[in-house]
């Protein structure tokens, strides 16, 4: 019929029946996941707790007559301008807490070893070289022995540096790679 009365029953008929459709397959989904566990949203961890022991101050003052007996090998060399021995050494602590009763308490530790030795070319350049240890600790530093074949061997290449030859500057194409 092509009334308008008709034509409103049969779109309200219509549209009831979807909407009692649509309603019922909600509650069937709503009721099979409230049946279904849910995964919470954040996992449940143990709460960790690291800390390290107290910071270590190690007794440097030993180091001092090491520091000038390792500068005064560069006095075998009369070309020798300058030979200096320092050593540098620091501990930090950080600390790491968080809201969730987290805490981690670490020690770094670094320790440094210079020794820096000079000459003064015959064109009145002066020519430097250094050797450096990094180590965690001091007891870690290499031997005196070591050190004193490492400051034979500097004063050897500095005396090598005084009587090389100046590099000639490159004048020419440059083939450069991406």
């Amino acid at each position: 019929e092509n009334s308008k009365l008709a034509i409103a029953q049969s779109l309200w008929r219509i549209t009831n029946g979807k909407y009692n459709e649509a309603k019922e397959r909600y509650k069937l989904i709503s009721n099979r996941e409230a049946d279904t566990p849910r995964p919470p949203d954040f996992s449940q961890e143990s709460i960790a707790q690291y800390k390290d022991e107290p910071l270590v101050i190690v007794d440097s003052s030993g180091w001092q007559t090491k520091l000038k007996r390792i500068s005064a090998l560069f006095l075998s060399s009369d070309s020798i301008v300058d030979g200096t021995a320092s050593l540098s050494s620091s501990a930090t602590r950080q600390y790491f807490l968080d809201t969730e009763g987290r805490s981690i308490t670490q020690n770094h530790y670094l320790t440094q070893l210079s020794i820096t030795a000079s000459l003064v070319a015959e064109n009145g350049e002066i020519i430097p070289l250094s050797k450096v240890y990094f180590t965690d600790h001091l007891d870690q530093l290499p031997t005196m022995e070591t050190i004193k074949q490492d400051v034979a061997t500097m004063i050897e290449e500095l005396k090598a540096l005084k009587n090389a030859p100046l590099a000639e500057p490159y004048t020419g194409p440059a083939i450069l790679h991406p």
